[in-house]
């Protein structure tokens, strides 16, 4: 082939290129010029949502009846920002209201396949107005925000070497006093103080029912209970060695006058001693007896058949006072996270963040959590664990 036709390629390969140079530069300077001050403004539903911001895929017609498309786009964000945590409620609505006012306020599904999302609108023409869900779920941006803050208000588990002989051996036996390998009582407990002290050896135990509700080392324990932690530490020193605490009364550690941890087998709190109590195992039938017991007395039961019910089914309670002058009652049951208060005045139960399952027949506790539902007779602490109440009362009466 000679130079000659070899030029003519050339430049018509030159003109091609220049005419298609042309033409983007033309639609480039047309989107940057072209106003978009309402919807009709734009050429089609893709030229929308590219500007909205969104990644724009296709339209079918929709598999699903009731609706008359289907419009696969990827949203500019995640329906939650967990970091925060918070919704992008209204990045979202932004675009569905946008694509709605394009399409003349049809009843269409807007499919994000990548965060698997499918948003179904329903419209009322005349009026313009817009309800949607997502995923099946109305008031999809704060309920899923309220799981989010729920997980991550979860209690931290931590991971310690327990190396004290009597810890150890009263985990092994379920905390069941008969089954557990511990010193000489020197001083049982009394009505007044329900601890039995073992003086030679450092510690002291409070039995409930068989089983061992706390066990307290003294500073004459003089060993170590977790590996490097041992009583008399100051909570500052305990950071030091174990990182983070779960719980702390104040923000400043060198404050605090406790500190303490979740592990898998129990609770353990650090102040002048160590005090610990055990982790109990959700019992699902337990919990259901006690929250139709909770549904009786909301719907007109009587306080001494509450009370009656009550302390059948969670024997093990901490405390029970009783005024008959008064006609009030307190019933604390820091292991299973709930505290009853009842008189003539006033009938409350404190939920605490370690309280599990149903509150009542009809509501569980993460169900409060997330905000679905409020119960009367109900004042939620979930900011807490019961015990940091337990800990800090105990602190009180010790000074």
């Amino acid at each position: 082939m000679g130079k000659k036709k070899w030029k003519k390629i050339f430049k018509v390969i030159l003109i091609i290129l220049a005419i298609l140079l042309v033409i983007s530069l033309i639609s480039f300077i047309r989107k940057k010029t072209s106003k978009h001050d309402k919807i009709e403004d734009f050429i089609d539903l893709k030229e929308l949502v590219e500007y909205i911001g969104c990644d724009y895929y296709k339209s079918t017609a929709s598999d699903e009846e009731g609706y008359e498309g289907d419009y696969y786009i990827k949203f500019s964000v995640d329906p939650i920002d967990e970091s925060l945590p918070a919704t992008n409620k209204l990045k979202y609505e932004n675009v569905i209201l946008s694509i709605e006012e394009f399409l003349k306020y049809k009843n269409v599904r807007i499919i994000d396949e990548s965060r698997k999302l499918v948003i179904r609108t329903n419209c009322d023409k005349d009026k313009k107005h817009v309800d949607y869900t997502i995923n099946g779920v109305t008031g999809y941006f704060k309920k899923k925000l309220a799981k989010v803050q729920v997980e991550q208000n979860k209690e931290k588990i931590s991971n310690f070497n327990i190396v004290s002989p009597e810890l150890n051996s009263i985990i092994k036996a379920d905390w069941v006093r008969r089954s557990a390998s511990l010193g000489t009582i020197d001083r049982p407990s009394t009505a007044e103080y329900k601890y039995d002290f073992y003086e030679d050896e450092g510690y002291n135990t409070r039995v409930i029912g068989t089983k061992i509700f706390n066990i307290v080392f003294e500073q004459n324990y003089n060993k170590e209970v977790i590996s490097g932690v041992k009583p008399g530490m100051k909570p500052s020193e305990v950071v030091s060695v174990l990182g983070e605490p779960t719980y702390k009364r104040v923000e400043n550690i060198e404050n605090c006058d406790y500190i303490g941890y979740k592990l898998s087998s129990c609770y353990i709190f650090f102040s002048d001693v160590i005090s610990v109590y055990p982790v109990v195992e959700f019992d699902e039938t337990k919990n259901a007896q006690f929250a139709e017991a909770v549904s009786n007395f909301r719907k007109g039961g009587s306080k001494s058949d509450f009370i009656k019910k009550v302390t059948e089914i969670y024997p093990n309670y901490s405390e029970l006072y009783s005024n008959e002058e008064n006609n009030y009652t307190r019933i604390c049951y820091p292991i299973y996270g709930f505290n009853i208060y009842l008189n003539d005045n006033y009938n409350l139960i404190d939920i605490y963040n370690n309280y599990q399952g149903k509150v009542d027949s009809n509501t569980t506790v993460d169900e409060l959590k997330l905000g679905l539902k409020s119960i009367s007779l109900v004042q939620t602490k979930f900011n807490k664990n019961a015990f940091e109440d337990e800990e800090a009362e105990n602190i009180e009466r010790s000074k």
